[in-house]
């Protein structure tokens, strides 16, 4: 049945286009529906007051959740003040219903007032989950005022002891509702914003997302097969595998040439301590280094002590600048 219930939600609020209106989707349907069942089952007599003001309340109650649904269903009025008109309405009718008992203080009507306070806290809450701006802090005010009224009237000592826990309850529901709703309109700002970015860098490239995360998965891996890199070749496209070829082939000579020109200029030093100098000649850090080159710090420092001693440097001389001035001198005689 749960799942049953769950796949209607999900069919109904397919047409949002964000999680935020598919939020106040979910929740305006599921409560619009729980309400229509509870009032139903409320006029025939199988649950809550079913007499006098009672009844007419929850006819109108009622009455206006179809209304409002009808309205929104055909697009006459926007989700926002459907909802908000729904819940608004919703806590009116509490109100009328705690404010009559109040005037017939009576055993029954005093847990009436209980009972409904409850359901304003669900209402309430209700609101913030829906990140309504404003209405959180509205019904909870509302509510506060109807308490104090009630409990002057009725003068009942059960509800004098209740009301300082509901005030504290609708406070944090305003503050939380405050918080909430200015974090989640930031964010959702900031989304927008990203989400722009996206687009224009996207257009301006001329990638797709498929493109760009085959670029990022051949740029990680180390080792991918032959079949895997040629997946990925063909979702970037031809043009751009053109591209990546002439640039990585590119990159490949100038290294190789580097590579040579290293070992000319210092042919005292192996291979792996030609690759730290050439780093090094980059402007790199001792932190860049160790992590292009995976190794740990202990292994470069014993390898850069290694290239001081072989290039016949003092612990005064700077690794930097001799490696700078021994190229230097290896252009100009070549």
């Amino acid at each position: 049945m749960t799942i049953r219930i769950k796949s209607i939600l999900d069919a109904c609020t397919s047409s949002a286009t964000s999680f935020l209106e598919k939020q106040k989707q979910s929740i305006y349907i599921s409560s619009t529906l729980i309400m229509v069942i509870g009032t139903i089952i409320n006029l025939i007599g199988l649950m809550g007051p079913v007499s006098g003001i009672f009844t007419w309340l929850n006819t109108a109650i009622l009455s206006i959740t179809i209304i409002l649904y009808v309205c929104y269903s055909c697009k006459l009025l926007s989700l926002n003040i459907s909802l908000t008109m729904f819940l608004v309405a919703t806590q009116l009718e509490l109100i009328g219903e705690m404010v009559y008992a109040a005037l017939y203080p009576t055993e029954y009507h005093i847990n009436l007032i209980l009972a409904d306070l409850m359901l304003s806290t669900v209402v309430a809450m209700l609101a913030l989950l829906a990140y309504l701006r404003y209405l959180p802090c509205i019904l909870s005010f509302s509510v506060i005022v109807t308490c104090t009224v009630c409990t002057l009237m009725t003068g009942d000592s059960s509800m004098k002891n209740f009301i300082g826990v509901v005030i504290l309850v609708f406070l944090i529901i305003c503050r939380l509702g405050t918080y909430l709703v200015s974090n989640l309109y930031l964010l959702n700002e900031e989304n927008n914003i990203l989400k722009s970015d996206e687009a224009e860098l996207l257009r301006i490239l001329r990638l797709n997302k498929a493109e760009i995360k085959a670029y990022i998965e051949l740029s990680k891996q180390k080792k991918l097969s032959a079949s895997r890199v040629n997946e990925l070749l063909l979702l970037i496209g031809e043009r751009s595998q053109r591209n990546i070829i002439e640039t990585v082939s590119t990159y490949i000579k100038q290294q190789n040439t580097e590579k040579e020109i290293m070992k000319e200029a210092f042919p005292e030093l192996t291979e792996s301590e030609r690759e730290i100098c050439s780093l090094i000649l980059q402007g790199k850090k001792q932190g860049e280094i160790c992590s292009i080159l995976n190794k740990t710090e202990t292994n470069i420092n014993s390898q850069r002590a290694h290239i001081r001693k072989k290039l016949n440097l003092q612990p005064k001389d700077n690794l930097y600048k001799e490696l700078e001035e021994k190229m230097k001198l290896y252009k100009l005689k070549r």
